[in-house]
């Protein structure tokens, strides 16, 4: 019966996590789990504190083990699922991943609970309307990259399309969208090769770029474009801010984003040079 109604919503969903839980005899039975990290086997009955606790400790970050054991304690499981017929909550997995977590009513009158766990970092860290990553997904993928022994130097680029809101009001927000979609692949195919791009919100985007592809001299070319649909024409000019990496650097991917924020802030003459380069005395002014 357990088989049948298990491998049925498995087939309709591959949830990373999805466990049986005994609120009566307080054991926790895995039916499926795709961590190789917890020494748990499946279709094995564990006692279910302690699972938990190893389950906490192996695979949910730091940050976020307090709150993982205080939404699966038992005593809190029984009282809010008392109350409706699901649960959930997320957090993030030592590899900073995002998880949804959701606790079902499998059979009341057993006491049965049905534990699911799926990925959401695909949905929460894209840009909804171009597909790239959004803040969060720079975030964490540029860490990723930054983390990787390299003798390669990296750089910042902080984007924004001038009088954008304008474009929008004028042509309509369908056409904005379109201009947003079409830089997108602009960035993307230009001779900046970016390692990551991102949307951080509305007009504004952001790179990770190997420096030996960063030539200043050409990025008039991404960041002076005309944009074509039909009889529709319209001049589009960005402006760049820039922040170089140093070898040894502590400040977080987000400080960095900031900085080249910062500089961009700084260019004088956008139509004579596009771009400016971070350093430290625009923090001090």
């Amino acid at each position: 019966y357990l088989d049948s109604i298990t491998n049925e919503i498995l087939y309709q969903k591959d949830y990373t996590v999805l466990g049986l839980i005994s609120l009566d005899r307080q054991l926790l039975n895995f039916r499926s789990c795709h961590f190789a990290e917890l020494p748990l086997e499946e279709r094995k009955n564990y006692p279910y504190e302690e699972s938990m606790a190893l389950f906490a400790s192996r695979h949910i970050h730091p940050n976020d083990r307090e709150r993982f054991l205080s939404c699966t304690d038992l005593d809190f499981l029984k009282s809010i699922m008392t109350e409706q017929e699901q649960f959930s909550f997320t957090v993030r997995s030592v590899e900073n991943m995002t998880e949804r977590y959701t606790c079902y009513w499998l059979d009341r009158s057993e006491n049965m609970l049905l534990l699911v766990a799926d990925d959401m970092t695909q949905e929460l860290e894209s840009d909804t309307l171009t597909g790239i990553p959004n803040r969060a997904g720079f975030l964490r993928h540029a860490e990723k990259i930054l983390e990787r022994p390299s003798q390669d130097s990296y750089a910042i680029l902080f984007f924004n399309i001038q009088r954008f809101k304008a474009i929008n009001d004028l042509f309509g927000y369908e056409t904005g969208d379109h201009i947003l979609k079409t830089i997108v692949k602009l960035l993307q195919n230009s001779f900046l090769r970016p390692l990551i791009t991102a949307r951080m919100e509305a007009d504004r985007f952001v790179s990770l770029v190997n420096v030996k592809n960063l030539d200043l001299e050409r990025l008039s070319e991404i960041l002076h474009y005309s944009y074509r649909d039909g009889e529709t024409q319209i001049e589009l000019h960005g402006r760049c801010g820039i922040y170089y990496i140093p070898e040894h650097c502590d400040l977080s991917i987000s400080d960095m984003c900031d900085c080249a924020k910062l500089a961009k802030n700084y260019i004088s003459n956008q139509y004579v040079q596009p771009y400016a380069i971070y350093d430290e005395s625009m923090k001090m002014e």
